[in-house]
């Protein structure tokens, strides 16, 4: 081999640089041309083994390169990498950004620039192909020769050395800048140390956080303390919990430290999910064995120094469900999201005896995006399906060519070969309905065809419009139609989409309007069935070919609405009721509501949601909803029924006015409920014989039924008896006194009012008469009522006010 080197550019005064090159017969060998150690020694060299390359092939041989090395310090025209800082230490869940600046001799043109931290048999690896990274890693150039990696979501085990590499056009130079950037991830611990007068809270870290951090303290989910030390003595209760974090990021909070404590723990501290989705916030919680679960909710902003419940919070009705309990769970979900619900969410519960908020779960929405890298030296595009978060979960990747798919893989990116009238969309797995705008390979001037919304929801009964845009380029359009896959099997031939309006199934309900040549095309579907819910898509057809067929369409879903109460015959008097006005989808433009009760508009109601705060026993009846403007299409009544315990218990007597001791008298106590129990019976009724008995009968109407009855008398300590009806034998003077009864059912107990019965003794004196003396005495038993009332006890569940789900 010969090496042929030109040194008329060289200086006349230098030392003189030895290259030796070692080659081995028959292997590539790559020599390593170093970027050497400055400031640079003239009387010795020393190099370190870089990566600036130049690949060999040769014959085994030994060579010796005299080169006149210059005696100036090496300017731009050096193979050399720089670093904003040489390590990095920061929190688990945040974003990191890397930056390097880089320079390579005059003549050259670099091509090729990444970032990497492993190697596999071909060389480095970089990032946005290794696995680990996937969706999580951008590159970006912010300056001449500047380059920024950043990355989302930052793991522990993204911990590692991060290097830069370039390459040149004919990659056959190549350099890596040592020894890179040493990036440590840590997350935040609260360590205790027990001490003999106090304990030590430590929020703790795997390495040296940069520029003196302010630590935040939280007892209880509350800010504590703020402070430059990490460090937090003080005397600590077995039932507190505490947790820390650093001040300017407060949403990445250590986990919670306790040991009978409270605390709210999320699956995901962050998560980022499409717009038009449904999320899933994980999270459990623990309080103090002691407590009781009053009430449970979500919040992202306090209102008037309180927490504001998301379920009656503007913008979330219908668009939230907690699916947790008032044990331990806590999960919140949230449907068709939109980019206006990107929040920090928060658990909060209160208990008989106190109240806790959990730390914010961080959740941000995006839509997905298609960015276009080409190459004016290439006959290939790049393409990148971006978002503004990495998505949770490490999804996977679906891409599109014209609508028709293409490619699926793990990676964001995908590249192919060139063509002017190529356009390009992609989606992730699972949520194919939700991917992003098409883009043109060059300009704007490529076939498409496009759709506002990539899913509809309507009512049952309503009209529907629908509708696309669409671009042919310079080819001339000589047909046009919409349809819809679902009716595939009546086509006459199942590869050739035929128009909707002669489907039999749509005979007469459906409609073009709008300007085709405008390029927009609108379908009108009337009278909507539920059969209809399918996907619609718009095609046009050239000379050449149809165009728009596997593209996706816009799904429509037809509903019918329904009121859902939760356990509608098992709703107890004096708890808080929601009654949600439901359908199986999302309806478009947040409509409002109209609430009825047998039949009736009930007036100040507008929302989704029906609240009885708190529900009595004049709510019970038939329910129904629908939406403003289109009241012809009201959901089915739902009946609401209410149960309560024994209401009104009074005690009647019969009969009235006087009665002679001795003779019989029946007490009834009586009471208002819903529905009727038995009544009490009267025993015996009518004419009064002496020295019969006294009977006292308790009635009471309850939902369900009184199952329990008991008889007192006034400051007398013991029940005087039970059951629902007392009997007095042979009634005498001790038994004058005030009786009331008592009702109990499983929701609650209430006294009658009580009865005074009045005993009197009245002598019948001697009177001279046409032949008898009289001697006899009788008791005038004169009885009333006194109206008054008294309630003793209640129900258990009054004192939990908070709505079911």
């Amino acid at each position: 081999m010969m090496i042929q080197l030109n040194t008329g550019t060289l200086p006349s005064q230098g030392k003189l640089l030895v290259l030796l090159i070692y080659c081995h017969r028959g292997s590539p060998v790559d020599s390593k041309l170093t970027d050497c150690s400055r400031p640079l020694p003239f009387t010795s060299l020393y190099c370190r083994e870089g990566d600036a390359t130049m690949a060999l092939r040769t014959a085994g041989s030994v060579l010796v390169v005299f080169l006149w090395s210059v005696t100036v310090v090496l300017g731009q025209d050096d193979w050399s990498v720089s670093y904003t800082t040489q390590s990095i230490c920061t929190f688990k869940e945040s974003t990191v950004e890397l930056s390097s600046s880089y320079t390579y001799p005059s003549g050259y043109t670099v091509t090729t620039t990444f970032w990497f931290t492993k190697y596999n048999a071909e060389g480095p690896v970089s990032l946005s192909d290794d696995p680990d990274y996937k969706g999580r890693v951008t590159y970006s150039k912010n300056k001449e020769n500047g380059h920024t990696l950043t990355i989302t979501d930052l793991r522990e085990s993204d911990s590692a050395r991060y290097k830069f590499r370039f390459t040149d056009q004919t990659g056959k130079w190549r350099y890596t800048g040592e020894p890179g950037v040493a990036l440590s991830v840590t997350g935040l611990q609260v360590k205790l140390t027990v001490g003999f007068w106090y304990n030590t809270l430590t929020c703790s870290t795997t390495c040296t956080l940069p520029d003196n951090p302010t630590y935040i303290w939280y007892k209880n989910g509350h800010k504590e303390k703020e402070d430059t030390s990490s460090s937090y003595p003080d005397s600590f209760s077995d039932v507190d919990s505490y947790s820390c974090a650093v001040k300017g990021h407060e949403d990445l909070l250590s986990p919670a430290v306790c040991q009978k404590c409270w605390s709210v723990t999320y699956t995901h501290q962050s998560i980022c999910a499409l717009k038009g989705s449904t999320v899933d916030i994980s999270c459990s919680y623990t309080y103090p064995s002691d407590h009781e679960i009053k009430k449970a909710f979500w919040f992202t902003k306090w209102s008037d120094k309180d927490a504001e419940d998301l379920s009656s919070a503007p913008g979330y009705e219908g668009h939230i469900e907690y699916l947790g309990d008032k044990e331990s769970d806590c999960t919140l979900r949230i449907t068709d999201l939109r980019l206006s619900d990107s929040a920090g969410y928060r658990f909060r519960f209160i208990t008989t005896r106190d109240k806790f908020a959990g730390s914010p779960a961080s959740l941000t929405v995006t839509v997905l995006q298609v960015k276009m890298r080409t190459s004016m030296f290439s006959s290939w595009v790049t393409l990148t399906c971006s978002t503004t978060c990495t998505l949770t979960d490490n999804p996977t990747y679906i891409w599109y060519r014209n609508g028709h798919k293409v490619k699926e893989d793990t990676s964001s990116q995908y590249s192919d070969y060139l063509r002017n009238a190529d356009s390009y969309s992609c989606a992730v797995k699972g949520h194919e309905n939700l991917h992003s705008p098409a883009v043109c390979v060059r300009g704007q001037n490529c076939w498409s065809v496009t759709y506002p919304h990539e899913g509809v929801c309507a009512l049952k009964g309503s009209t529907l419009d629908i509708s696309s845009t669409y671009d042919s380029g310079d080819a001339t359009i000589t047909s046009s139609h919409w349809f819809s896959s679902k009716q595939s099997s009546s086509w006459k031939d199942e590869l050739v989409p035929e128009d909707l309006t002669t489907d039999p199934g749509y005979a007469g309900r459906v409609e073009y309007v709008g300007e085709k040549e405008s390029g927009r095309s609108t379908l009108r579907i009337t009278d909507l069935r539920e059969e209809d819910s399918a996907e619609y898509k718009f095609i046009f057809n050239t000379q050449t070919s149809g165009w728009g067929y596997s593209f996706p369409g816009t799904t429509l879903t037809v509903t019918g609405l329904q009121v859902r109460i939760k356990d509608p015959t098992n709703i107890i008097e004096g708890t808080c009721l929601r009654l949600f006005c439901e359908s199986i989808c999302f309806l478009q433009d947040n409509p409002s509501y109209i609430w009825y009760k047998n039949g009736q508009r009930l007036f100040s109601h507008e929302t989704k949601y029906l609240i009885l705060d708190p529900v009595s026993s004049e709510d019970a009846g038939r329910y129904s909803c629908a939406v403003n403007g289109q009241e012809d299409l009201a959901s089915a009544e739902k009946t609401l029924t209410v149960r309560y315990g024994p209401k009104n218990t009074s005690v009647s007597v019969s009969p009235s006015g006087e009665i002679v001791e001795g003779s019989s008298v029946t007490l009834t106590c009586s009471s208002d409920a819903n529905p009727p129990v038995y009544k009490g019976r009267v025993s015996p009724f009518g004419e009064l014989v002496e020295s019969s008995s006294v009977t006292l009968t308790c009635s009471s109407d309850a939902n369900p039924p009184v199952d329990k009855y008991t008889w007192y008398k006034k400051n007398v300590t013991s029940p005087k008896a039970s059951g629902q009806s007392y009997s007095i034998t042979n009634i005498i003077s001790e038994d004058r006194g005030e009786y009331y009864c008592e009702a109990e059912n499983k929701y609650g107990r209430l006294n009658s009012s009580s009865v005074f019965v009045n005993v009197q003794l009245f002598l019948w004196f001697p009177v001279v008469g046409v032949g008898a003396v009289l001697t006899a005495g009788a008791l005038l038993v004169n009885i009333y009522c006194t109206l008054k009332r008294r309630s003793t006890g209640g129900s258990d569940a009054t004192a939990d006010t908070e709505c079911p789900s």
